[in-house]
């Protein structure tokens, strides 16, 4: 019997190579040239592995290009030299940094998120919303901070379609609950979160503020830590305010 497979191996090898070499069609028997697996359906997908975060970084020497679905970020992840990269988010960018003027740069992947709040004439003015404490973590507790802008448009009839703007850079400590901000023109403003003193990080024109305190009836207490928006004078109906937090 052995003898036989060798001999069928041997007769028939020259024959099967150059079909081994050919393009894989499922569901197709023309198979696209370009590719070593072509599949057509019209009622199926392609269902790639599926893994947790934690079994996805535990892969041993994943290769360049290996592809996973990672079942607690709910996206695709794509192994790019020594970073994995989620593929649905395509706002994710390589950072060089340079230390002390060296020519050697270290790399690493971070994310670029935009959160956006608004506020319009149906808001009670004089109460304000919170920002969620995970958020003011997530884009402002690194050294490069956040950057805060605020924004309102319609308040007038010259307004209308247009906004005036007012932004800063700031920088949260999540630990001690320390922040700083920073504006174009130099100004400084400065705080601790939570600790009974209402400090706001930025305003514009004396109606649009993002504070370390909490409002309600025109009242605001900085008792508890946390972030908030606000207006807090009465503007026509169509007047709507924005505070946009950008890592």
């Amino acid at each position: 019997m052995k003898r036989i497979i060798l001999m069928l191996a041997v007769l028939l090898g020259p024959f099967l190579l150059p079909l081994m070499a050919q393009p894989v069609g499922i569901n197709t028997t023309k198979p696209d040239a370009s590719a070593a697996l072509d599949i057509e359906d019209n009622s199926r997908g392609l269902l790639m592995p599926r893994m947790t975060t934690t079994q996805r970084k535990n892969i041993l020497n994943a290769a360049t290009g290996l592809m996973v679905f990672d079942t607690d970020t709910q996206s695709f992840w794509l192994k790019q030299n020594t970073d994995w990269v989620e593929l649905a988010n395509m706002n994710q960018f390589v950072r060089l940094k340079s230390v002390n003027g060296s020519s050697t740069f270290t790399s690493s992947m971070v994310e670029k998120r935009r959160y956006v709040w608004e506020l319009n004439g149906t808001h009670p003015t004089g109460s304000s919303v919170a920002i969620p404490d995970n958020i003011i973590t997530d884009a402002c507790a690194d050294e490069e901070g956040c950057l805060v802008i605020l924004s309102m448009s319609n308040f007038d009839a010259n307004s209308s379609g247009v906004s005036v703007f007012g932004s800063c850079r700031m920088s949260y400590n999540a630990a001690s609950k320390r922040w700083r901000a920073s504006t174009d023109n130099g100004t400084n403003n400065a705080g601790i979160d939570g600790n009974n003193s209402v400090e706001h990080v930025l305003s514009i024109y004396g109606n649009v503020f993002f504070s370390d305190a909490s409002y309600s009836n025109a009242v605001g207490s900085d008792a508890a830590t946390g972030f908030h928006f606000m207006k807090w004078t009465v503007y026509p109906a169509t007047t709507v305010c924005r505070l946009v937090i950008e890592d």
